[in-house]
């Protein structure tokens, strides 16, 4: 028995030394077991791995604009995000971290593409079902010597095996999570306002509370409606959370060299030389090319007056033809049918005043009319291309729309005054501050001090400064942001007007004109 019980001692001694030399047993386990439900956490090395580990110095920097969402929708589909880099202090080493959800169905055949600064970097195989993954890519000197980092996702791939269609337009999905990020090692901790802007998703962070006194809050707004004119974005958040910039650093940020707004593009646009209707396109049936311009942002609000483009169109069966249709804002413009057996058309596209809106979208769509017998027969694959030097014309009439009617108003007066802003909440405050931007010319100057043209935020729960009295208000503008569509919407100040914002309230603001001075009078 003796010998027995020490026999047991000796295996129980053995198996706590192996337990013992495994410590991270349980780790692996759960990684395993990580793996086996969503995949592996994938890290793409490069010939420069890290050197050390984090420090002290160390920083977390997610994607600029996290709350727009990055999602890839079909075979092939493309993407990209920008993530800024820290300039006063430098990163030593990191790692970039993309957080992905995927939604595959059965017999699909592609992989999801990272680049870097336009360099591939790393590919993750499609896998059917609902899956996430984590992929690291370790950072290379070179990719931490500039000021950001271009990411550019492409799902590629096909569905070969699918019983009744080849379309691949809804058989991938792939979102990258807004918790993606940069993982960073500093050689110094970051303490500038610019460092820390960029730490925050290059956004500036503005502390707000309606217990802020008066002359506190509008010297916050003023700064951050200079940012939002220098093309930054700001965050108002509620009291001093992480990262709130003191009002002297916002106002170091505001005064930075540089112009208050991009200056105003001019004409022409080219529309297919770079961006997503840049390249080969390969499709079934039709294809379509689809450009934005907003004329808010072009020299006296100019509208284009005729686009012009060239397209190279692939083979088709015998007898058969290309359509190309032209249509602004959803209107068609005009509508071509291409000889049988030519493989390019060209077309110079006049673009009518009457169809033009403050925001416009063109489209120039080619369809195919090859005859497709049988249910499941979506046809060949067909390519088609849109030449690089296709682009969009000036030389039309200027868009004439309240919003630009203000600013032209406003443009012939040196500055604006905002002598108050109200107890606001930090949403309605991130909201005027974006409506001040949008409404002020380029060289216009805000004033804490009265002005021949004083702007008034106002909010949704106190609509009382909407009212028509002899201060001036039924000299005024309201100036808000439309529910439904996000549009800035301008309009003069009437009894009609303020009955209709009190029925559907909305936060905005009053530019009123004083009749007690004259332009010259602006201090």
């Amino acid at each position: 028995m003796r010998l027995i019980g020490i026999g047991l001692l000796a295996f129980v001694l053995m198996g706590a030394a192996f337990t013992l030399s495994y410590l991270d047993a349980w780790q692996r386990g759960m990684h395993h077991v990580r793996g086996l439900v969503n995949g592996p956490q994938l890290v793409f090395e490069t010939s420069a791995p890290l050197q050390s580990k984090f420090g002290s110095n160390e920083t977390v920097i997610y994607r600029g604009d996290t709350a727009t969402p990055i999602i890839l929708s079909g075979l092939p589909a493309y993407q990209n995000a920008i993530f800024g880099l820290p300039v006063d202090t430098r990163p030593t080493e990191g790692y970039l971290q993309i957080d992905a959800t995927y939604q595959v169905l059965s017999e699909v055949e592609g992989t999801l593409r990272i680049s870097l600064n336009g360099t591939r970097r790393a590919e993750v195989l499609l896998r059917p079902g609902e899956v996430k993954k984590s992929v690291q890519i370790i950072l290379t000197p070179a990719d931490l010597a500039g000021d950001k980092i271009e990411v550019s996702f492409s799902m590629i791939g096909e569905r070969p095996n699918a019983g009744c269609s080849a379309e691949t337009s809804q058989v991938a999905t792939v979102e990258i999570e807004p918790s993606s990020a940069l993982f960073l090692a500093l050689d110094s901790p970051i303490e500038s306002a610019r460092d820390r802007m960029i730490s925050s998703s290059g956004a500036a962070t503005v502390g707000w509370s309606p217990w802020f006194t008066a002359t506190r809050r509008t010297n916050q707004m003023i700064a951050a409606a200079q940012l939002v004119r220098r093309n930054t974005k700001v965050n108002f958040v509620a009291g001093n959370a992480a990262n709130v910039l003191t009002t002297p650093e916002l106002k170091i940020l505001a005064a930075e060299e540089g112009p208050i707004v991009e200056p105003p593009k001019q004409w022409p646009l080219a529309v297919a030389a770079t961006g997503p209707n840049a390249g080969l396109r390969r499709f079934q049936r039709r294809v379509s090319w689809r450009t934005r311009y907003d004329l808010t942002e072009y020299e006296a609000y100019e509208m284009p007056a005729t686009f012009d483009f060239d397209l190279l169109l692939g083979f088709l069966d015998a007898d058969a033809y290309w359509t190309v249709t032209t249509s602004l804002n959803g209107r068609v413009v005009q509508m071509d049918k291409v000889p049988v057996g030519d493989t390019s058309f060209g077309a110079t596209v006049e673009l009518p005043a009457d169809l033009h809106e403050a925001v416009n979208v063109i489209e120039v769509r080619a369809s195919s009319s090859q005859l497709l017998v049988g249910v499941c027969n979506n046809g060949p694959e067909l390519i088609a291309e849109m030449q690089p030097d296709a682009q969009l014309i000036g030389g039309g009439p200027s868009y004439l729309g309240k919003l630009s009617e203000l600013r032209t108003i406003l443009a012939k007066r040196a500055n604006v005054g905002m002598p108050e802003v109200p107890a606001l909440t930090p949403a309605e405050a991130e909201a005027v501050a974006l409506l001040i931007a949008a409404v002020l010319p380029e060289e216009m100057k805000i004033k804490k001090a009265p002005q021949w043209a004083n702007i008034t935020p106002f909010s949704r729960a106190d609509l009382a400064v909407l009212s028509l009295e002899d201060d001036g208000t039924e000299n005024g503008w309201l100036v808000y942001t439309h529910q439904d569509d996000d549009e800035i919407i301008a309009q003069p100040v009437s009894d009609a007007a303020i009955a209709a914002l009190k029925l559907n309230p909305v936060t905005g603001i009053l530019v009123q004109f004083s009749q007690a001075q004259s332009p010259q009078d602006d201090q």
